[in-house]
């Protein structure tokens, strides 16, 4: 293959004067740059496109997990290095900003010294210092917002920022304040910029995006960089006693919401048909009508909305994740001083029953764990070395996932979850995360049971399978957790569905919105001054498996 640069589509890129490096000389099929390190980016045309029609335009590149977005943040970071000012690398964590840090140093051929990382850990006197000597800055956003509202210093002489993560640009984010008082080039950067047409149009707006350039696994020109991903969708049964327990609080639930139905709540939808969403909603509504007369004379409001919030809750964990996640739950907001309207909840007699009968129940926590070692167990036998991902939504649940696996030979797992946010809750610190990463890449460990802190952009490996624990209904997270397979070799995702639970409504909504997206893409290509290539959905060789 012969070697090419992005001044070989016209851009100038690399100029004659332009030589590598003497001491390492550039190999075929590797991007060459003046600013890149040679040897380090293996060339895909696909990036070199996207990242030619990215270097003079606001753009956002929408990519699904693996695919390479960082790469082309490189790509476009090289040649803009090449005019004056500085380039600012914002992303939404510290993990994040830590690994592209050392990417930076990694793949750009500037001095480690002219790389700086800001966080809350580096005082804000020293970042105002190291301002002023970095050609590549690296941060996350709150660092940057926090600064430029002290005037430390501001974004004058910045050529080019990066936003990774990119449909966190909405609301109040700092992103979106950021965005508002830059002149600069935008890259913005994410594997799925959301499912609602408002939400696309809010981060298209706010980041003042001319050019949009999206493309899935299935495009011809990335095809050939990918393997093939099938979905296999996985369909349980409740056991009788947990069909029982969901009888009881899905009564108490329907009948607080009738309550609030009555007291002129919830009203535009049926009973049974009321989310999470709907519930938490209804109290900001509670609130608005209590600021204009007495909020004691609303008090049995706020308690049937308290206690609808906790049925609901406590279903969505018996359904999804488990008996024993569900005890853990019950047990815990007892345990830390409950409210009023928390004793309500707890005194009732048909939770009182649930509860019962959740605490004599003797078999596994939830079906999804006996298919769950079933499927890695085959994995891990059909394929030696193979990786497994497990994503779960609840970290409570990690443990019984953790104890299922503990039954199989072949499985060596590990947990990778966030910080804790509760003293109770045990959580991993960053460099803990670090050397998990590690061992899961070395082969200490073959699988990794993670919450949501594996979806966004960390350097994961790629793996062989991964099980969803449960469907999702943000279709960003699903094609986060996707994208960690089928990259360099055939991959498989197992979806697991507990029948007549949330499971199936989380599902069909994952898919109605992965499906509008693509939708609302087109149409923002396709209007004056877009880019035009099409966004197809990124799902393929479905199948259901029913027990």
């Amino acid at each position: 293959m012969p070697q090419r640069s992005l001044h070989d589509f016209n851009l100038q890129f690399i100029t004659p004067k332009d030589k590598p490096s003497p001491e390492e000389p550039p190999k075929p099929g590797f991007f060459n740059h003046r600013n890149v390190r040679p040897n380090r980016i293996i060339e895909r045309e696909f990036q070199i496109e996207i990242a030619k029609d990215c270097v003079n335009k606001n753009s956002l590149v929408v990519l699904p997990t693996g695919l390479g977005k960082t790469v082309i943040a490189f790509m476009v970071m090289a040649e803009l290095l090449n005019k004056q000012g500085r380039i600012l690398f914002l992303a939404p964590t510290k993990p994040l900003v830590m690994q592209h840090y050392k990417s930076c140093i990694e793949f750009l051929r500037i001095p480690a010294a002219a790389v700086s990382l800001f966080s809350g850990g580096v005082s804000q006197i020293r970042r105002k210092t190291l301002w002023k000597t970095s050609r590549v800055v690296v941060a996350t956003p709150q660092t940057i917002r926090n600064d430029l509202r002290v005037r430390a210093y501001n974004l004058s002489g910045v050529s080019l920022i990066v936003f990774d993560e990119a449909h966190r640009a909405v609301k109040d984010y700092s992103y979106v304040e950021i965005a508002a008082g830059f002149q600069g080039i935008i890259l913005a950067l994410t594997a799925s910029p959301g499912g609602k047409k408002k939400r696309i149009e809010d981060v298209v707006a706010n980041l003042k995006i001319e050019n949009i350039q999206a493309r899935s696994r299935d495009d011809p020109d990335v095809s050939r960089y990918v393997k093939d991903v099938k979905i296999e969708w996985r369909t349980l049964s409740l056991t009788p006693e947990m069909t029982k327990i969901q009888g009881l609080l899905q009564e108490l639930l329907i009948d607080r919401i009738k309550r609030l139905n009555k007291m002129g709540f919830l009203r535009y939808k049926k009973p049974e048909y009321v989310s999470k969403k709907d519930i938490i909603a209804c109290r900001g509504a509670i609130n608005a009508r209590a600021s204009k007369g007495s909020r004691m004379r609303l008090f049995p409001t706020y308690l049937n909305q308290s206690m609808a919030l906790q049925a609901y809750h406590s279903l969505e964990l018996l359904e999804t994740q488990g008996v024993e996640p569900l005890i853990e739950y019950l047990d815990s907001i007892e345990s830390e001083k409950p409210s009023r309207a928390i004793k309500a909840f707890l005194n009732n007699a048909l939770v009182r029953e649930a509860s019962s009968v959740a605490r004599g129940y003797k078999g596994l926590s939830h079906p999804k764990l006996e298919e769950l070692k079933g499927v890695i167990s085959g994995q891990l036998s059909s394929k030696q070395g193979s990786k497994v991902m497990v994503f779960t939504q609840f970290r409570s649940t990690i443990n019984s996932i953790m104890n299922a696996l503990s039954g199989i030979p072949q499985a060596r797992p590990a947990r990778f979850v966030g910080q804790a946010t509760r003293a109770k809750s045990k959580g991993l610190s960053q460099r803990e995360q670090g050397d998990v990463i590690k061992g899961f890449e070395g082969g200490r460990f073959n699988v990794l049971v993670a919450t949501s802190v594996a979806e966004e952009g960390l350097d994961i490996p790629s793996v062989d399978l991964v099980v969803f624990y449960e469907p999702i209904p943000s279709e960003i997270r699903a094609i986060q957790r996707r994208g960690r397979t089928g990259r360099s070799a055939f991959g498989r995702v197992v979806v697991l569905i507990a029948r007549a639970s949330r499971d199936e409504a989380y599902l069909s909504a994952e898919i109605k919105r992965e499906r509008s997206m693509g939708r609302v893409i087109r149409q923002l290509q396709q209007a004056p001054g877009k880019g035009k290539r099409a966004m197809h959905r990124d799902i393929k060789n479905q199948k259901t498996i029913c027990h």
